[in-house]
């Protein structure tokens, strides 16, 4: 007849979120911190601002501080992320020096905010009305050719393949979307953008297979990239 009524106690958890999480708010700070391509970096250089960013975002990002304070295994899952992303940023210098495309741009808002970077995208309907797709773009690089072509990297924590049938039955439209977002676009007095593709780059490289000739040496580009051409 009687019962306290209590409800079960909600436990504070870090999950594989709110590392996705932890890596994009990092991977931005390092862009604003050191305000051009990371391949334009000394590797050295490069990666001490990438300690300077972790540094920022944990002491910003309370929840994550606080949980990485009261649990080894959060503690010890943040240092693993930590090593992931020395890894991607040595990557992605190896991966901009390979090419003419410059990172230019990071968490870019189109049609969010009092003052977005890019303008959302509008789609007029038949009945005199209009959708609007507002979103953010993890990385955008322009070719330094003054082509004006870009090319959209979204980051995944692992690697990501576009799932092709959803793309043609309209149920995957991330990768898409940003090509529209972009295209036709100025942005930081660069312009017309011309979307050349939008890809969903692996944060983490998984496992890697090496012979024993091969330690030591230079790795390759372990972080294949997937996605579409405009």
């Amino acid at each position: 007849k009687y019962g306290l009524g209590l409800d079960e106690r909600r436990q504070a958890k870090f999950d594989a979120l709110d590392l996705g999480d932890f890596y994009h708010q990092v991977l931005d700070r390092l862009f604003k911190q050191i305000k051009c391509d990371p391949g334009d970096v000394d590797l050295k250089m490069l990666k001490k601002e990438l300690a300077l960013a972790v540094e920022y975002v944990l002491s910003h990002a309370t929840r994550i501080k606080d949980l990485s304070e009261r649990s080894r295994l959060v503690n010890a899952v943040i240092k693993f992320g930590i090593d992931v992303l020395e890894d991607l940023v040595t990557e992605l210098k190896q991966l901009s020096n390979a090419g003419i495309f410059k990172q230019t741009g990071s968490e870019i808002g189109f049609g969010t905010g009092d003052n977005p970077e890019l303008a959302a995208i509008d789609i007029r309907l038949d009945n005199n009305r209009a959708i609007a797709f507002t979103g953010k773009i993890d990385r955008m690089d322009i070719a330094a050719d003054n082509s004006n072509a870009v090319i959209i990297f979204d980051y995944k924590s692992s690697a990501t393949r576009p799932d092709w049938s959803n793309i043609a039955h309209g149920l995957d439209m991330q990768l898409l979307s940003y090509l529209l977002a972009v295209n036709g676009q100025y942005y930081k007095g660069r312009g017309p953008l011309k979307a050349a593709g939008a890809f969903y780059l692996p944060i983490n490289s998984g496992l890697i297979s090496e012979d024993y000739d091969s330690l030591g040496c230079e790795r390759q580009f372990s972080r294949k990239s997937q996605g579409i051409f405009n």
